[in-house]
């Protein structure tokens, strides 16, 4: 009975590190994926930005623009993020407001 026992707890010890394993893997994977995300975002945030300057130096000024861009800001005003609490949902909202934008800045273009 004691050999069968050690030979359990063996496993489980076994089985226990090995799954330890698999989360500190599961960790690296995860940070490496926010870290694309991250820069994925911080690029989209700096083209549209880009755009804008773009756009503040063209000649071309008129009324359609100047609504477009007041629309986005209260759009963005609008936004309500808690990041306090790290929410995949934020991310979300933040992600579409962007696509948003940057497809009414195309068509001003």
């Amino acid at each position: 009975m004691s050999a069968a026992r050690d030979k359990f707890n063996e496993k489980l010890i076994e089985s226990i590190d090995l799954l330890d394993t698999e989360l500190a893997n599961l960790r690296i994977l995860v940070l490496e994926i926010l870290k694309n995300y991250q820069a994925r975002l911080e690029n989209d945030i700096r083209s549209l930005r880009n755009s804008l300057l773009l756009l503040k130096n063209s000649s071309n000024k008129n009324w359609i623009k100047l609504s477009l861009i007041e629309k986005f800001i209260k759009e963005l005003n609008a936004l309500e993020t808690k990041p306090e609490f790290g929410r995949r949902k934020d991310l979300k909202k933040i992600e579409k407001v962007l696509l948003v934008l940057n497809k009414q800045l195309e068509k001003l273009k």
